[in-house]
């Protein structure tokens, strides 16, 4: 076709632009020897090989775009179940989380990639930490909340023995008040009953000159006559401690320690506080006083006159509170008692004892009967200020107070103080 000559294997005019030659040496191998045989050569020209490669060319170029779009199919079918699905639930999950009680998420088996699986455990991880996290702020919470609880009844508690206090005070300012009216009283009553005193020992002076009544005939009527004299004098003596008693006890009397007939003056106050009370107890009560008429003491006798009536109290609620259980529960024999005893001492001191069989004092509360504010009465009747004040005034009296009791059973007061203040 161009012109060219082919002559005994060999190739004139030989143009490479034009063609491709192969060659290759040819051997022949006969026992063992190799000998030379000749040259194989292959021509082709560009146009074919042009050709040929233009069909791998395309074959290659449809296969390889095909095998891409493929690929890049399986490629966005993989993505979309390995990562993109997994994702989605991972956050829909995340999204569904309670904030005021998260839970761990969980996802299908098949969704719990390498990646996803790490996220999710560490999500887990968070999500535990935060459940601890609110475990410790609720119980932290929860404690504060019980300490206010406790504080705000500790405070509702000072406020009501605050307002109990108070209303001491007040009925205190009153007693004061009081007292001072019965000193106003006893003044008023002591010049006349002095008076009258004084007009039975002149009777009795005018009756031991007269001569009818000396006269054997009229023994009879002189003897009713003195009885009765006797009689008015005794009652006007008794009227007369009883005003002495209510001087002793006023404020604007006796600011010193006074020497006072004890006998009589725990009587006094023993019938102010039965006679007050009004209780069935108190007025069924045996009342024992076991005290010397001649037993003298030294005493600032309005704190003291305080401290009796404080006792007594005591003791009648305590008689009063059993007598009603005991009545309630229909059981029969219990008489309210109560027994005041007084001795002097060898070392000069006098022991004052105050016991009734009421309902006691329970063991584990006998050491806290003298704190403030401490009363084993219901609320709204002590104020636990009493015992407390029986207290201070015993110590201001140079004295000690034993407490024993038996619950059920009785209470028994030991108070003991210096007979004489003045020497102590």
């Amino acid at each position: 076709k161009d012109s060219h000559i082919i002559k005994s294997g060999f190739i004139e005019n030989f143009n490479p632009d034009h063609f491709y030659t192969f060659k290759v040496p040819l051997f022949k191998k006969l026992n063992g020897t190799s000998e030379f045989i000749g040259t194989l050569s292959v021509f082709s020209g560009n146009q074919v090989i042009y050709d040929q490669l233009s069909k791998v060319l395309s074959y290659i170029i449809i296969t390889t775009t095909f095998e891409t779009i493929s690929l890049w199919f399986v490629i966005v079918i993989y993505f979309n179940r390995k990562i993109k699905r997994p994702f989605n639930s991972l956050v829909q999950s995340i999204s569904e989380v309670d904030p005021q009680d998260p839970t761990n998420i969980t996802l299908p088996h098949y969704m719990m990639t390498s990646e996803v699986h790490k996220i999710v455990s560490t999500f887990n991880k968070l999500i535990s930490e935060l459940r601890n996290f609110k475990a410790v702020l609720e119980a932290i919470l929860d404690n504060k909340t019980e300490m206010l609880k406790e504080k705000n009844i500790e405070v509702r508690e000072l406020l009501h023995k605050l307002e109990q206090t108070q209303e001491h005070l007040i009925n205190q300012e009153k007693l004061n008040s009081l007292g001072l009216v019965s000193a106003g009283i006893a003044h008023e009553l002591k010049n006349p009953l002095n008076i009258s005193l004084n007009s039975i020992l002149i009777l009795k002076d005018i009756i031991s000159k007269n001569q009818y009544y000396l006269d054997p005939k009229h023994k009879d009527e002189s003897e009713k006559f003195n009885y009765i004299l006797n009689m008015i004098e005794s009652n006007n003596k008794k009227m007369e401690n009883i005003i002495r008693n209510m001087l002793l006890q006023s404020r604007t009397q006796y600011t010193n320690a006074t020497k006072i007939a004890l006998k009589s003056f725990v009587e006094t106050n023993l019938k102010i506080v039965q006679k007050s009370l009004k209780t069935e107890s108190s007025s069924l009560a045996v009342v024992i006083i076991d005290i010397s008429d001649d037993l003298n003491v030294f005493i600032y006798p309005n704190e003291f006159g305080r401290l009796l009536v404080n006792m007594f109290e005591n003791s009648f609620h305590a008689l009063e509170e059993k007598y009603l259980a005991y009545k309630e529960e229909n059981i029969k024999g219990f008489t309210p008692e109560i027994i005041t005893k007084a001795i002097l001492n060898d070392d000069n001191t006098v022991t004052l004892s105050i016991k009734d069989n009421g309902i006691g004092i329970p063991a584990d509360l006998k050491n806290r009967v003298m704190e403030p504010f401490f009363t084993t009465k219901p609320p709204g009747i002590g104020t636990g200020l009493g015992m407390h004040l029986v207290y201070e005034i015993v110590k201001k009296h140079k004295g000690q107070i034993l407490i024993d009791s038996i619950e059920g059973k009785y209470t028994h007061f030991d108070i003991i103080i210096p007979s004489n203040l003045e020497n102590s």
